[in-house]
């Protein structure tokens, strides 16, 4: 009785392990990693995993199998390939850089911050945490952050590969943010607002360094170069 229950703990470990593909992922670069996904879902669903592993859009990502060198449809379930190839499926990422920009938009419940790809006009992704009318955004693609100010007084970090508000800068009394701009190199930024105040924010430990009246007029664009220790605001 005991063999039988080894034998059958045995089997449905196999059954478990006959439900996951095991896909191996490399780039010019070498190996960007292992991932297991259900044998059910499909490259896009890869794709996903990839862009919070190695900060790439699904958009920017073009998935080759190594084997027979296709591009591979985001459609494609994983135990086709697994049929196709074998276990572990090895597949290589190769990367297409778009030009993007990231606006808010809507009002209330509807409030989104879109993500468009500008050579083919047209909306990739719409990420629907936005609980703020988001007025001004300052991306960083490189890595897919994003700060976002809007009418409550706090700015928004975003997560762009999870579409998801991970952190808020207060310091803001009650009004709108009107513009943002970020050196993401230094983890500097610089917001404008109804206020007519500009205010210096450090991105690394979260805190507002300066505030200073800047204008008689509420502030609704803004440039800075942290290097130079210069700005430019109207």
């Amino acid at each position: 009785q005991r063999n039988r229950r080894a034998g059958a703990a045995s089997s449905l470990a196999g059954a478990a392990d006959e439900l996951m593909v095991t896909v191996h992922v490399n780039t010019q670069g070498g190996m960007l990693g292992v991932f297991q996904l259900p044998h059910v879902a499909s490259v896009e669903d890869l794709k996903e995993r990839i862009c919070e592993k190695a900060r790439v859009l699904t958009q920017e990502q073009r998935i080759v199998l190594a084997m027979t060198n296709e591009e591979l449809a985001d459609s494609k379930r994983l135990w086709e390939l697994r049929a196709q190839t074998s276990d572990p499926v090895v597949v290589s990422l190769h990367m297409s850089p778009l030009n993007l920009v990231a606006l808010g938009g809507g009002v209330g419940s509807g409030t989104r911050l879109y993500i468009w790809d500008l050579e083919r006009a047209k909306v990739l992704r719409e990420l629907k945490d936005a609980s703020d009318t988001v007025l001004c955004s300052a991306c960083d693609w490189s890595s897919l952050w994003a700060l976002t100010g809007g009418w409550e007084p706090s700015l928004r970090l975003w997560d762009l590969a999870t579409g998801k508000v991970v952190r808020e800068l207060s310091g803001y009394t009650e009004c709108a943010i009107h513009c943002v701009a970020a050196d993401w190199g230094a983890q500097k930024a610089l917001s404008g607002g109804q206020d007519c105040m500009l205010r210096l924010w450090d991105l690394q430990n979260w805190a507002q360094i300066h505030a200073w009246v800047a204008h008689h007029h509420p502030i609704f664009c803004i440039a800075f170069d942290w290097n130079s220790q210069r700005a430019v605001s109207g």
